[in-house]
């Protein structure tokens, strides 16, 4: 008689009931449930009705149902919806497409290799896909297949190892006192001002500013808060990107009165940088289902920030009577204003302090991606080299 055992695995975030037999020295398995949906009791039974099956015949133990690649992606889709964004999920769908056209949507994930790795990589380049592209569309199935082996429906990961894709990475941009000067001086309005100073001195994210409300202000303390919202009282559902609330007390005098005299003509809002229309547009496409799951609340604020880069770039060079192509400026992004304030930051607090107002789980995070080389760096160490000079000197 085949024997059927019951195991409780992890699946992501939850963990699964599994029933696992033998059947011509291969190991089978299927999942049966999540383990805080079904109790022990309830698998177990599950487990003796298989065994009972085995044994008269109404199941064959050497032929598990067959999965196809697009079933087993379809299937590993499904399970996480609940527990990852929207823009993951149409990630996923897209890896999951590419993958079924490369290799086949009803090939064996169980029977795939190293070299289908390959295969897929080679679909997606003659496509004239980026290596980062690429490395995120693997990144993804690799991810897919390790939650196929702690299902037990697979034994191996043939999308492990080296994706291929890296790129060497950029230096990071970090905006010196002249040119967030000239920035804010060449914004097309008042509420743009505000955006890049509160971005300049908070360290914000660019989706956590968006979604900043006036009860996040404490105009007493200076400080800004990063909390979830829900849908109720005219507030948008988000949530950011790290679970924990958290709070930045940095704001400057300057800047608490720019958002004080900012709420008087903001129309009654709840929030800061989103007007009473644009939240009617997004309700009423949410109504109609027009939302894409990908909707920013914001449209194009990446490109007109870079506009107020060339503009500031024009402005700076005036001011120093030179001519714009003698002035440095490369563009940025409105992520380098956060990473401009933990450069500036790094310098004042403690690691820890500033790993807490940026909101990362783990200081090596801010060590290695957040902490850049600014012109003041510069400055001090050929201060230091000039001093060495001189003691050398002082010696002959």
């Amino acid at each position: 008689m085949t024997k059927v055992s019951l195991y409780r695995a992890k699946n992501g975030n939850h963990e699964v009931w599994l029933l696992r037999w033998y059947a011509n020295g291969r190991r089978c398995s299927e999942t049966i449930g999540k383990a805080r949906e079904i109790s022990k009791r309830e698998a177990d039974a599950q487990r003796r009705e298989k065994e009972v099956a085995f044994g008269s015949g109404k199941e064959r133990p050497s032929r598990p149902p067959k999965i196809t690649l697009e079933r087993f992606l379809a299937d590993d889709r499904e399970a996480i919806q609940v527990d990852v964004s929207p823009a993951t999920l149409i990630e996923h769908r897209v890896a999951s497409d590419h993958a079924t056209r490369a290799l086949g949507d009803d090939v064996r994930p169980d029977r795939l290799t190293r070299a289908d790795c390959g295969t897929l990589k080679k679909h997606l380049a003659d496509r004239g896909l980026a290596k980062a592209t690429i490395s995120k569309i693997v990144k993804t199935m690799r991810a897919a297949f390790n939650r196929g082996i702690a299902e037990g429906l697979i034994v191996s990961n043939p999308f492990t190892g080296n994706t291929g894709g890296k790129t060497q990475a950029k230096s990071m941009r970090i905006f010196t006192a002249d040119e967030i000067a000239a920035m804010i001086d060449a914004a097309p309005n008042k509420w743009w001002a505000l955006f890049i100073r509160l971005a300049i001195e908070s360290g914000l994210r660019c989706g956590e500013l968006v979604n900043l409300t006036w009860s996040d202000i404490d105009f007493d303390r200076g400080s800004v808060r990063v909390s979830a919202k829900k849908a109720k009282d005219g507030l948008l559902a988000w949530s950011a990107k790290t679970c924990e609330e958290r709070t930045v007390p940095t704001l400057s005098p300057d800047v608490v009165g720019m958002l004080q005299r900012h709420k008087l003509k903001c129309g009654g809002s709840p929030y800061v940088f989103l007007s009473l229309e644009r939240l009617a547009a997004i309700e009423a496409k949410r109504q109609a289902g027009k939302l894409h799951p990908r909707y920013q609340p914001i449209n194009d604020l990446g490109r007109r920030f870079t506009a107020i880069q060339r503009r500031a770039h024009e402005l700076l060079a005036e001011r120093r009577g030179v001519d714009r192509s003698k002035v440095d400026w490369a563009r940025g992004t409105i992520h380098d204003m956060r990473r401009t304030f933990s450069t500036r930051t790094a310098d004042l607090v403690a690691m820890h302090v500033l790993q807490a107002y940026l909101g990362h789980a783990d200081i090596t995070t801010t060590a290695r991606y957040y902490l850049g080389i600014s012109d003041a760096h510069a400055e001090r160490v050929r201060k230091a080299n000039a001093d060495l000079k001189l003691t050398y000197s002082a010696g002959a």
